[in-house]
């Protein structure tokens, strides 16, 4: 993955091309190949935030003052991702990073955390010989992110059961998401859907996802990158 050294010259402009990425990679993959539970409702709907942190650091206290503004907003908001487009670690490095998020987070709450999380990468890799190894391909977002979903909203999708969400977003209502998800865990459904998409799909989405990434390093060049 190209790493993007040098100081930004307008960093407004940058933000503006990260969420741009971010938005072709929730449109072009998540929604368009229908990956994930509420995607286009929540991005539709303006259930979303997209906070871009520009530290090049592993310090976790900017993802947990997102994550302290999130709970006080009164807005309730259901889905965050939080991208950090200039932190050049590998997958294993965010993933820890990560962890010790969600770690501080849910001391701050006895174990109860307000929102639950997952990590995407653009490095993560293809592992097709279970449908939970095949997950972590399809989190390859354009920059590393960690997605933040209300925990409420979850218990009320799987009804107080057990698991945890892939990639929490789509079109499906919430009453389409129950019906679906009567003989299924939420984990289950997802995981099994999305690596059935391997067998007739995986070549255009691999192809999807390198378009995202040079148009990516194309554009990340133009600020010194």
């Amino acid at each position: 993955m190209t790493r993007y050294a040098s100081a930004v010259t307008d960093e407004d402009a940058f933000v503006a091309e990260v969420l741009r990425l971010h938005q072709r990679y929730a449109e072009e993959v998540v929604e368009a190949f229908n990956i994930c539970p509420w995607a286009r409702r929540a991005r539709e709907e303006g259930e979303w935030e997209r906070p871009v942190l520009l530290q090049r650091d592993l310090a976790i206290e900017p993802s947990l003052e997102v994550i302290r503004g999130l709970e006080a907003d009164p807005r309730a908001t259901v889905v965050a991702i939080v991208i950090y487009p200039r932190l050049a670690v590998g997958p294993r490095a965010f993933d820890e990073f990560a962890a010790r998020v969600r770690a501080a987070d849910q001391a701050r709450h006895g174990g109860r955390p307000v929102y639950v999380a997952a990590t995407f990468h653009p490095d993560y890799v293809l592992s097709d010989r279970s449908p939970a190894a095949a997950v972590p391909w399809f989190r390859r977002s354009p920059d590393p992110s960690i997605q933040l979903i209300r925990h409420a909203v979850i218990e009320e999708a799987r009804g107080g059961g057990h698991g945890k969400f892939f990639f929490d977003l789509s079109s499906h209502s919430m009453d389409e998401l129950r019906e679906r998800l009567e003989k299924r865990s939420v984990t289950d459904t997802i995981t099994v859907d999305n690596h059935a998409l391997l067998d007739g799909g995986r070549d255009r989405i691999a192809a999807i996802y390198r378009d995202i990434l040079a148009d990516r390093d194309r554009s990340y060049a133009r600020f010194g990158g």
